[in-house]
């Protein structure tokens, strides 16, 4: 009976609320990325001012500085952007 149920659940999220998820992910990634390109724009050589907050946030995302670089660097495909779209 259990299986009947979180088959159920499972169901009723894929219908319900993956999508959402997905597009939350997505908007999440986004931000976090123009957020990214504010603060340490200057590593990727675009000429903005570093400030006092960039050095104060720097030890909380050093881990993710090298997924960004080298995300943010990659070549951009507009095909892959209009199969997302619905």
């Amino acid at each position: 009976m259990t299986s009947f149920l979180q088959k159920f659940k499972m169901f009723l999220y894929g219908a319900f609320l993956f999508e959402l998820e997905m597009h939350l992910r997505k908007v999440k990634d986004t931000y976090e990325k123009s957020f990214m390109l504010i603060l340490y724009a200057d590593m990727l050589g675009i000429p903005i001012l570093t400030n006092y907050y960039s050095f104060r946030i720097l030890p909380y995302v050093i881990n993710n500085l090298e997924p960004w670089k080298k995300g943010i660097s990659k070549e951009f495909d507009i095909l892959e952007e209009l199969s997302d779209m619905h």
